[in-house]
Formats: structure tokens, sequence, C-alpha cells
């Protein structure tokens, strides 16, 4: 709805670098992109659900919500099928969800709602979170998501990385918004000069979240 899909060249970028580190990856289209069929929803409680279904497919081999977002999901399921030239892989224990965009918003609010989710969730990545604009992107429900990245999300650890040049939101908004709002363990990087399409520079926010991603697998 917004112009983002599976190939845009930030996703493509994060996905190819934490693929390089060992870590599996997977991108999706939410639902009416691509060859997602549904429609997409004005306030985003539908593409909320494409997230939750994506991460209970990864974590439970399942997509269909549970009873309640507080049960865990199946216990010793089945590993990811990939084809069948391709080995089976097991599923993940943990998850380090990365959002860019409009699907960061998508991110914090699947998380902050499913306790279950939640618990499995190692961190966070917010790529250019669009805090200036949110009332556009959820017709007027912005305080929802904002809400849900502020404290919906507090045990889990959170990077945010966005350019001074963002075309969406100013750098001091998204500042102030992480250090007087967010709760829990948190990092916002600034990068000078970037824009919120980071043309040509996508190695520049890989880097800084191969080094926060590094960081967090290796305290445990």
């Amino acid at each position: 709805i917004v112009g983002g899909n599976l190939h845009n060249n930030v996703v493509v970028a994060l996905a190819e670098r934490l693929n390089s580190l060992g870590f599996a990856c997977l991108r999706f289209n939410f639902r009416g992109i691509g060859r997602s069929t549904g429609w997409p929803t004005f306030r985003g409680t539908g593409e909320t659900q494409d997230m939750l279904s994506v991460c209970r497919y990864l974590l439970w081999g399942t997509s269909s919500p549970p009873v309640s977002e507080d049960e865990p999901g199946p216990a010793n399921p089945p590993p990811i099928e990939l084809g069948p030239s391709r080995d089976p892989v097991p599923r993940p224990d943990r998850l380090i969800i990365v959002g860019y965009s409009y699907g960061s918003l998508q991110t914090f609010s699947a998380v902050s709602i499913s306790p279950s989710i939640r618990a499995r969730t190692r961190g966070i990545v917010a790529v250019a979170y669009p805090y200036g604009v949110l009332w556009a992107l959820t017709l007027f429900d912005g305080s929802s998501y904002s809400s849900a990245c502020a404290e919906g999300c507090a045990d889990v650890p959170k990077l945010f990385v966005m350019g001074d040049a963002d075309n969406f939101t100013s750098a001091d908004a998204l500042r102030e918004f992480v250090e007087d709002e967010v709760d829990g363990r948190k990092m916002c990087v600034i990068l000078a000069g970037k824009d919120h399409f980071f043309g040509g520079e996508e190695d520049d926010v890989c880097d800084i979240v191969e080094e926060w991603v590094t960081g967090l697998e290796q305290s445990g």
C-alpha cells in the first residue's frame, strides 16, 4: 500500500548481510503485495496478523492463531522444508526481527500483542521507523503503534537506525521518542547524510546492524 515489498534495496541488503553471518533469513510481502493474496488494511491490523503468522510459522510450523497469544506453540514442530532439491532445516529457537519503514512498525505491533512470540524474540531492529507519519500509515491510529513500540516490547532489546535526512521523520523527533518514551534496552543510531531510502548506501545500515546483532548474540 505504500510501495514497499520484499525486493526493496534495504530489505535485500540486510537479509544478505545477516545470511552471510550465519543467520537464516526470511523475507515476505504483506497481504495484497506482490504474490501475497488479500487486501491491505487501512489501519494495519491485517498486516500485524501477517507478521504474527510469519513468526508462528518460523517457530512452530503453523500460521494459525492460537486460542490465546499467551500459549506457546506446538512442541517439537517439524523442520522447515525448503523444496525438493534442498535439505530441510531445523526451526529457530529465537528470532531477531528486522523491519524497514512500515515493516518496522508492524514488527513492534506483532511482538507486543503476543507474549509467546515476544518470549522467543531476541531483538528487534527498526530501520527508518516512520515515527513522523504513523498517523498517515495507520488512519490516525498512530498512538496504538507508538505505544506498542514504547511499552509493549520493553523486555526485548531494540535498535533504531535512521538517516538525519529522512524524508518523513526528523532525527530529533525519533531520538527524543526513543530516549524519553521507549522502555527497556535500546539504541538509536542516526546516520549523517542519509535519507529514508538509503539508495546506494545500504552497507552503512548493514554495518550498524551487523555490529549490534553480533553483540547481542555474544551477550547470550
